[in-house]
Formats: C-alpha cells, sequence, structure tokens
C-alpha cells in the first residue's frame, strides 16, 4: 500500500445515523434508537495523493470493524482548534453537515 500523507485527523464519534425506514425491534419489542456511527476528518499534507477510500482500506486492517470510520471527509484547511489546541469536532460537524 502507498504512504499515506496525513497532517492531521480526528475521528468524529457519536455522529447521528439517519432513522431507518424499517424500524428495529429488540427481543422484548421496544424500539431501538437508529443509533451513532464514526466517521472521521483528515487534513492530508499538500500534495497528497491520498483517497478516502485508501484510508478506508488501511483503516480497516489495523482496526475493529466498529471502529473504521463510515465516512472520511478530506479536509483541506487546518483542523480547527481552540485556545488549547483541542480539535473543534462540533464545529467540524456543523461545518460538514454531519450534526
Amino acid at each position: 500500500m502507498a504512504e499515506l500523507s496525513i497532517a492531521d485527523a480526528t475521528r468524529l464519534v457519536g455522529v447521528p445515523m439517519p432513522v431507518w425506514d424499517v424500524k428495529v425491534l429488540e427481543p422484548a419489542g421496544r424500539e431501538l434508537a437508529a443509533g451513532e456511527r464514526v466517521d472521521a476528518v483528515v487534513q492530508l499534507t499538500p500534495g497528497s495523493r491520498t483517497t478516502s477510500e485508501a484510508l478506508q482500506a488501511h483503516a480497516r486492517e489495523r482496526l475493529a470493524s466498529f471502529n473504521v470510520p463510515v465516512r472520511i471527509a478530506l479536509h483541506a484547511q487546518p483542523l480547527p482548534r481552540n485556545e488549547n489546541g483541542k480539535i473543534q469536532k462540533r464545529q467540524l460537524k456543523q461545518e460538514l453537515g454531519w450534526l
């Protein structure tokens, strides 16, 4: 596999999944919530040709299936951070329309 050129990345855990047409019922007959999924935002190094598909394949080889991001967004700009240097995940979710 080609080398991945990643400058920065973050997992976005808790991105709401769309409501399913078919309701899922647990054994007691209660409806389960549609749930949440793991998505990721990656800032590539300048000039990188890495694709989100290559990143997903890389993750599938190294992570448990429930930790592999469902979507990977490639972010051209540096990821937004607060004054303490923490990535602003809520802001990223809003920018990407994933809230």
